[in-house]
């Protein structure tokens, strides 16, 4: 099997990071799932011209992509050779027990490991990353809007462009 069958080909370039086809696929499909259950929870209080199409949801997981990536290396550079001690230490007490993996997987439709990486180790390095701007008196909401005008963005999609705050449709 090569690369590009199983999805390790990019589809996003963030600054120097790149996101494959694989994770975007994890991603998309987690938040179509999630889309989904939330539809059948509240489908009477959503209107069809509300309701999200694919290529909504496909926006909402790059953008989603491209922030975690700009948070993550925030958040190593703002730590510096502490980042390894801070994630490590707020990534320790993580307990997911059989009912909670099986809420993970009927929610998302992923399994413990990939709710990890998807979801709590990007809310940790957030949390590090928005502690260490705090301190300098910074907002984190505001030093995102910075790395995003300064981001050097490539999407790999004919759909979409970048423009410097976001990923839009072409």
């Amino acid at each position: 099997m090569s690369l590009v069958s199983l999805g390790y080909y990019p589809v996003l370039i963030i600054n120097s990071d790149f996101i494959s086809a694989k994770q975007f696929i994890r991603e998309y499909h987690a938040a179509v799932i999630y889309y989904e259950n939330l539809l059948k929870t509240y489908n009477q209080n959503i209107g069809e011209e509300e309701k999200l199409g694919p290529e909504d949801l496909q926006l909402a997981v790059i953008n989603s992509l491209i922030e975690k990536s700009l948070i993550a290396d925030g958040a190593r550079d703002e730590a510096g050779d502490d980042f390894s001690y801070l994630l490590k230490n707020k990534l320790k007490n993580i307990s997911v027990d059989k009912e909670l993996e099986k809420a993970i997987t009927s929610l998302y439709g992923m399994s413990r490991d990939e709710f990890i990486l998807a979801v709590i180790v990007p809310q940790a390095e957030r949390e590090i990353l928005a502690g260490r701007i705090f301190l300098r008196g910074e907002r984190i909401g505001d030093w995102i809007a910075d790395a995003k005008k300064e981001a050097n963005v490539i999407i790999f999609s004919p759909n979409f462009k970048w423009n410097k705050e976001r990923v839009i449709s072409k």
